[in-house]
C-alpha cells in the first residue's frame, strides 16, 4: 500500500510539471489584416515588425517588387499601430499559404502564430516558384516579438 501511495505522489508531482513553462498562452491582442499573396517579390523569409511610415514603404516595396507598377501600402495609423507580416520563403510549386492566425501577450513578449498550408502529396499545383506572405496591422508596441510557426498538409482529391 505505501508504494502504491508513493508512487501516486511521484506522479502527481510529475503531473504538475507537465503544465508547461509559459503557464498559458497569453492575453490575445487584436489585428487586421493589411495584405496577402503568393509571391512576396524578393523579400527574404522570417517575421518583420514594422514602426515606421518610412521602413512600411520600402518593406513594402520588397514584398511587391515583381509588381510592374506596385500598389500604395495599406494604411496605417502609426499613432496607434504597427505592421507584422511573415514571409514563408521560397516554395517550388503553388498550393502553399500562409496566415497569421493569433497574435497574444505574455510578460511582455507578443508571439505571432502563423499557419503554414502546404499541398499535400495528391494535390496538383503549379510548377512556379511563390513566396506568400500575410501582412497585419496590430496594436503598437515595443515588446519583443515572437513567432510559433505551424504547417500543416492539405488533402487534395
Amino acid at each position: 500500500m505505501r508504494r502504491l501511495l508513493g508512487a501516486a505522489v511521484v506522479m502527481v508531482i510529475l503531473m504538475a510539471g507537465c503544465t508547461g513553462s509559459d503557464g498559458g498562452a497569453g492575453e490575445p491582442v487584436g489585428f487586421r489584416a493589411l495584405a496577402d499573396d503568393h509571391d512576396a517579390g524578393n523579400h527574404v523569409a522570417g517575421l518583420f515588425v514594422v514602426r515606421t511610415q518610412p521602413e512600411w514603404e520600402q518593406r513594402w516595396r520588397g514584398l511587391m517588387a515583381k509588381e510592374g507598377q506596385p500598389p500604395a501600402p495599406p494604411a496605417v495609423d502609426w499613432t496607434t499601430e504597427m505592421v507584422v507580416f511573415y514571409v514563408l520563403g521560397t516554395r517550388p510549386s503553388g498550393g502553399y499559404s500562409v496566415r497569421i492566425d493569433e497574435i497574444s501577450v505574455r510578460d511582455g513578449r507578443l508571439t505571432v502564430r502563423v499557419e503554414e498550408s502546404r499541398p499535400g502529396r495528391s494535390c496538383d499545383s503549379a510548377d512556379v516558384l511563390t513566396n506568400p506572405f500575410h501582412a497585419v496591422a496590430t496594436s503598437a508596441s515595443d515588446a519583443t516579438v515572437a513567432v510559433d510557426l505551424d504547417a500543416d498538409s492539405h488533402r487534395c482529391t
